[in-house]
């Protein structure tokens, strides 16, 4: 893989004179967060030399941008496992961020509550995760040219920026929480005893990305955060309702204002803070 990777980012290399060091991968609903920035260069997934192709929707983009004077860049387009992508399809424009040196990578989604303490809409740091996915995404080969062969997970979220988000929301009087995110491998919605069975694992959120992802990032040394918009209320039982994709979408849309109104305040004071 590593030659194909360095392939995509020699492409990628030659359109911008500088690489931003932090990077912003949108997850569901979050579409809204590219009228925030200034786009210097949009591109779309399926003219990157090797990246991995969807086949049943409209492919995604790697955009380079610009929030408060600082260069961002953005990812849209996320490859889920249950569209069928393998775990190092899924890793491969992580891998790009990698060895296009890029220091943090901030993923967003959507997930479901089984904290009966949080609400729909409420944003929500992870601070751990539990990985229920069938296929792990360093299995097999592992090249060291990208990490080490068993790379330590006890500390995977970045504890300062996660305090920071939590600083600025309260500043803002929104409401942000720290919590454990699980993940599975979809595509169907959780039964009411997988969502209990994730309640009493220790979880508070549940959805199907983000995790491979992030243990890729970490593989490779880049910092690491996620920020998960809460869009449907799983426990207890009584606060079940059934739910669509629609359904979904909505809700974190109608509550993405909240975290475009923390990156902003964000990306600045974090930039400031670890020299970027």
């Amino acid at each position: 893989m590593y030659d194909e990777v360095k392939s995509a980012v020699d492409f990628i290399s030659g359109l911008c004179v500088e690489v931003p060091k932090m990077a912003l991968m949108t997850g569901t609903g979050f579409q809204k967060v590219l009228e925030l920035v200034t786009i210097k260069e949009a591109i779309n997934f399926d003219v990157i030399p090797n990246f991995p192709k969807k086949s049943n929707r409209s492919n995604g983009q790697f955009i380079l941008a610009e929030l408060s004077g600082i260069p961002l860049i953005l990812m849209t387009g996320r490859l889920h496992y249950y569209e069928g992508f393998s775990m190092q399809e899924i890793a491969f424009p992580i891998r790009m961020l990698q060895l296009l040196n890029v220091s943090h990578a901030f993923f967003t989604n959507a997930a479901g509550s089984v904290n009966p303490h949080y609400n729909i809409g409420d944003m929500v740091m992870v601070k751990d995760h539990i990985n229920l996915l069938p296929e792990h995404p360093l299995r097999g080969y592992n090249d060291h040219r990208f990490g080490a062969r068993f790379p330590d997970m006890s500390e995977v979220y970045n504890d300062e920026a996660n305090q920071l988000w939590v600083k600025l929301s309260k500043q803002l009087q929104l409401q942000t929480h720290t919590g454990v995110y699980m993940a599975l491998q979809g595509p169907s919605l959780e039964t009411t005893a997988e969502y209990r069975m994730a309640h009493l694992l220790g979880a508070d959120l549940i959805g199907m990305s983000t995790i491979p992802e992030v243990i890729v990032a970490k593989h490779g040394g880049l910092k690491t955060n996620v920020c998960s918009i809460v869009s449907n209320a799983c426990f207890p039982t009584e606060k079940i309702q059934k739910t669509s994709i629609e359904d979904i979408v909505n809700a974190v849309e109608h509550s993405v204002q909240n975290f475009i109104e923390v990156f902003q305040l964000f990306l600045p004071e974090h930039s400031k803070n670890i020299g970027f």
